[in-house]
């Protein structure tokens, strides 16, 4: 029987960049993607709330010493080519293709009046009074831990105020940062989709199997050509 190449080709390619949603994450050690170094972790989640079956994902950051919301954000972003965000202090567009599905939602501060609010666990946020003038103490954010919280605090800050002149987010191990995606009352801007109660699903990494198996494919369809 002949096979056709060209056929394999196309199933390796496929399996090499497949990506099963891990398990729900709702106690942190149950993460799979994990970005940094360092003694302590926090967690960054994503939920689209776009009606799939699991439209919630989450990654680790390690860290040591001092860092921010940013951090993460920039962090996570850089290391996961399936992760694609428009952020600086606030998150604006974020996409992120699970395997199977293509998650995609952009903040709309027209007409459609959503947007990616954010919810704290746990660590520190400064108040976001633009232009104040004054570097302010941050507050302690209530909860955080190894569990998925059951209750979030809306950020008072982005994920970094610098710009206003204020602490922004600044993480603590055990930190959950959770963009929320939904609507938001546009005349006091305050957000109306807070995270759901159902822990969310650990984002993965491609198999590392797969690849080596479709390299090795790739050069024995090369050695056999050349006969």
């Amino acid at each position: 029987m002949k096979i056709n190449a060209a056929a394999w080709m196309v199933a390796l390619v496929v399996g090499s960049g497949s990506l099963v949603s891990g398990a729900v994450v709702t106690t942190s050690d149950q993460l799979e993607f994990v970005v940094g170094a360092g003694a302590n972790l926090s967690v960054l989640v994503f939920d689209f709330n776009d009606g799939s079956s699991q439209s919630s994902f989450a990654w680790g950051y390690r860290w040591d010493g001092s860092a921010s919301g940013e951090d993460m954000l920039a962090a996570v972003a850089g290391a996961d080519a399936n992760l694609t965000l428009d952020s600086s202090s606030f998150v604006g567009n974020v996409s992120y293709f699970d395997g199977s599905t293509l998650h995609s939602a952009a903040s709309d501060f027209g007409a459609g009046a959503v947007s990616w609010g954010y919810y704290l666990a746990g660590g520190f946020a400064g108040d976001d009074s633009m232009n104040n003038g004054n570097v302010d103490t941050p507050a302690s954010i209530l909860g955080g831990g190894v569990t998925y919280p059951t209750t979030f605090t809306i950020s008072p800050t982005g994920a970094s105020a610098n710009s206003f002149g204020d602490s922004g987010r600044l993480l603590a191990d055990g930190s959950w940062d959770v963009w929320s995606f939904g609507p938001y009352n546009p005349g006091t801007y305050a957000h109306e989709e807070p995270p759901g109660a159902e822990a969310p699903a650990a984002a993965s990494v491609p198999e590392p199997a797969s690849t080596g198996l479709f390299a090795s494919f790739l050069l024995c369809w090369s050695l056999r050509r050349k006969r």
